[in-house]
């Protein structure tokens, strides 16, 4: 079955999304130091950061979607052994830091 992409990739009706894309989980200074290995070895950020210019080149929308939190801890989850466990890591996704700045490989514009 052949798809139409030019018909589904509108840019003024496409979005594209990226999720944790930040410092403080795939930058230099993770808390999953790991993770961020992984993502720089693969070639994952400048991949993304090519992605998202060229959408934007195109016309359409890029958002980031971070994790962070509040320094008083209200309203976070704790629902699950991982976020208990990030409580005591050294670097946190508190709002404001650059821990939840977005990678720099991949950048950000006023829109």
């Amino acid at each position: 079955m052949r798809v139409d992409l030019e018909a589904l990739l509108e840019p003024a009706t496409t979005v594209v999304l990226t999720q944790e894309c930040q410092r403080g989980v795939v930058g230099a200074h993770s808390a999953l130091p790991e993770l961020a290995a992984v993502a720089r070895e693969s070639g994952m950020l400048p991949a993304v950061g090519r992605l998202v210019q060229g959408a934007r080149a195109a016309g359409a929308t890029v958002l980031h979607a971070v994790a962070a939190r509040r320094a008083d801890g209200k309203g976070a989850s704790r629902n699950a052994r991982l976020f208990r466990a990030a409580e005591r890591l050294p670097v946190r996704q508190l709002l404001g830091s650059p821990a939840v700045e977005i990678a720099e490989e991949i950048g950000v514009e006023p829109s």
